[in-house]
Order: C-alpha cells, then sequence, then structure tokens
C-alpha cells in the first residue's frame, strides 16, 4: 500500500513540494534497501516507473536543488545494482525478474550510468561520493555500455582534447577489482576523486 500510495504522484508534481520530495526519495531508498527483491518482482510498469522516478532525482546534483535527493537516489540505486551483482541463491526468482526487466529495456542501467558520469564531469556535484556508490556496479554489470560511453564522451570533445580524456578514463579503474567490496569501492572512490580533478582541469585549459 505504501509503495502504491508513493507512486501515485506524478514525479513533476512531487518535486514542486520540497517537503513530500524530501520524504519521498529517502522511502524510496529504504525500499531499494530492505525490499529489493519484492521491487524487483514488481510489474514491468510499477518497477520502470520507480527506475524512472530514481533517474529523475538524480539530475538534481547542483544547488539550488535539494541535493539531498539525489544523493538518496543514487543509494536506492546502488542497492539494486549491489542485488544483480551478487543476489543470494535464495533470491534467485527476483534476478531473473530483475534481467528480465533489463532485457526489455537494455539501456536502462546504461542509461544511469552515463548520466551519473556526466554529473561528476560536467556539473558542480557537491555530493560525488555519493552518486559514486552505484557507479562501480554499474560499470562491473554494463562493460559494453561502459565502453559505448567513455567513447561518446571522448568524441564530444575537441580533437586535442579526446586522448587526455580517454587517458583519464584508462587511470580510472587503475587498481580496481571486479568485486563490490568495500575496500574496492573506496579505491574506485579515490580514482573517481582523481578524475574528475583531471579532466576539469585540462576542459577549463
Amino acid at each position: 500500500v505504501m509503495l502504491q500510495l508513493s507512486l501515485s504522484i506524478p514525479v513533476q508534481e512531487l518535486m514542486a513540494y520540497p517537503k513530500v520530495m524530501r520524504g519521498y526519495f529517502p522511502l524510496q531508498e529504504i525500499l531499494c534497501h530492505h525490499h529489493t527483491a519484492y521491487l524487483c518482482m514488481l510489474d514491468p510498469p510499477v518497477f520502470y516507473q520507480i527506475i524512472s522516478n530514481i533517474q529523475h532525482g538524480l539530475k538534481w546534483v547542483n544547488p539550488p536543488h535539494d541535493i539531498s535527493v539525489s544523493s538518496d537516489c543514487a543509494t536506492a540505486l546502488y542497492h539494486l545494482v549491489e542485488f544483480r551483482f551478487r543476489a543470494p541463491k535464495k533470491e534467485m526468482v527476483a534476478l531473473q525478474s530483475l534481467n528480465r526487466h533489463l532485457q526489455e529495456h537494455p539501456d536502462m542501467f546504461a542509461s544511469l550510468l552515463a548520466l551519473l558520469l556526466e554529473a561528476v564531469v560536467y556539473e558542480d556535484c557537491p555530493n560525488q561520493w555519493a552518486l559514486s556508490r552505484p557507479m562501480l556496479g554499474l560499470i562491473l554489470t554494463n562493460e559494453e555500455a561502459y565502453e559505448m560511453i567513455k567513447t561518446q564522451m571522448c568524441d564530444a570533445l575537441p580533437p586535442d582534447r579526446k586522448p587526455q580524456m580517454a587517458a583519464a578514463f584508462e587511470k580510472l579503474m587503475n587498481g580496481v577489482q571486479l568485486n563490490l567490496e568495500s575496500r574496492n569501492r573506496d579505491k574506485f572512490t579515490q580514482n573517481l576523486t582523481v578524475f574528475r580533478t583531471d579532466v576539469k582541469q585540462f576542459l577549463n585549459n
């Protein structure tokens, strides 16, 4: 019932009421954390609406927007990505349901990864740490999409900047293993900070 009520409000209307919004997205994060399997087994239109709301909230990365919205959405997304990466055997049915959702919309997670990478590179993004949480899992579970995003971001730059962007992307995964253990996530977050600094430096010169 709580989920049905929360999804009955169009997200555009939700954003017009800050007090409601500040309660809504933490609720989404809690549901993604503690009821991940249940959410993955929802009917496709309902699941896609949840993802759409998360995507909408992820765009709120700059003041005067309330950046807690994008932080909550990034954490919610992290729980979904982590579930896909290392769901326990007892949750195989829910994992299969999630994979079916992704098969029907193969660009779903890829578009979220692109959104996060572009926010880190092109926006002020004071909550970079929060946005980094789902990024490693998205990269590890969407390797082809990640390579395509890298190519697109490089191709969007002037010719003299492309090699610098490509080099920055190569360093992003230096020393990062193919897992979501805490130490490995911390290593990725450190690399992401260097990546952001390097890219902003050569883009602003």
